[in-house]
């Protein structure tokens, strides 16, 4: 079977603003035609907090203690709840909702994409498996991306090691999410607030060095990801910077971006 080729697109980490800059101008890219189907891996510096793209954020970040912590606080354009984003792998798709892999339903294309993480999991070494049904909580709703686990999430043991969230505009779908690598969600707490004890937190999450019970490198566990992708999905990736007019763009974005937060 002849391999669908896919653009790959490495950034390296880089501040909140720049991060979600780049995701809407991928999506901007693939709409248009000009972007093949795209997978980025990237991370966060300085640390940083994500808000679902309709979570308010004075009712959900103490601002003041994020600014003296020097933790960015951004807005990201897909849904959900908070993620704290701190050593770890986050990972972006763009495609088309016409895809022959991404049904219009999107659940079914979360069953997909987490398929293809658990496939690149198992090639580092981590057995996970996917979570078929929401699971109940005595805590009610959460601040917390990471705290109970939705439809077709990724699961290591009962705990959640992979946190996603998807949006479709104008006949392009954006899947953003965070791999916990050795950041821990429980470092949220002081500028977010949560009904859960730093302890509950802990039973909840894993991350990929508490499993393996050793270091693991940013490049270590994108390379098994990539791999888990490729045979998964039956795509072939190619590796490509942003284009010249697309990191014009990036740096329009992350202005607007950034004041929106303020």
């Amino acid at each position: 079977m002849n391999k669908k080729i896919w653009r790959l697109v490495l950034t390296g980490e880089n501040d909140a603003f720049f991060n979600m800059a780049v995701d809407e101008v991928l999506m901007e890219s693939v709409r248009q035609g000009t972007s093949l189907p795209t997978l980025r891996f990237y991370g966060w510096q300085p640390p940083a907090i994500s808000l679902g793209y309709h979570q308010k954020i004075k009712e959900v970040v103490d601002l003041e203690k994020c600014r003296k912590a020097g933790i960015e606080v951004v807005r990201r354009p897909t849904g959900g709840r908070a993620v704290y984003h701190e050593k770890e792998l986050t990972y972006s798709i763009v495609a088309t909702t016409d895809s022959a892999l991404f049904s219009k339903s999107i659940l079914k294309s979360y069953l997909v994409i987490a398929g293809a993480f658990v496939e690149g999991l198992k090639h580092l070494g981590v057995k996970a498996e996917i979570q078929r049904r929401p699971v109940e909580t005595r805590h009610g709703v959460s601040l917390l991306c990471f705290s109970t686990p939705s439809f077709y999430e990724v699961m290591v043991a009962g705990k959640k090691i992979l946190g996603s969230a998807q949006r479709r505009i104008n006949g392009v779908l954006l899947q953003q999410g965070s791999l916990l690598l050795a950041g821990e969600q429980k470092n949220s707490i002081p500028f977010l607030g949560s009904n859960l004890s730093l302890t509950e937190i802990e039973e909840k999450t894993a991350t990929v060095e508490r499993l393996l019970q050793r270091k693991v490198s940013f490049d270590e566990v994108k390379d098994a990801l990539v791999e888990g992708f490729s045979e998964k999905l039956s795509v072939e990736f190619v590796v490509q910077d942003l284009t010249k007019l697309e990191k014009e763009r990036v740096d329009f974005l992350k202005w607007r971006i950034k004041n929106e937060n303020i």
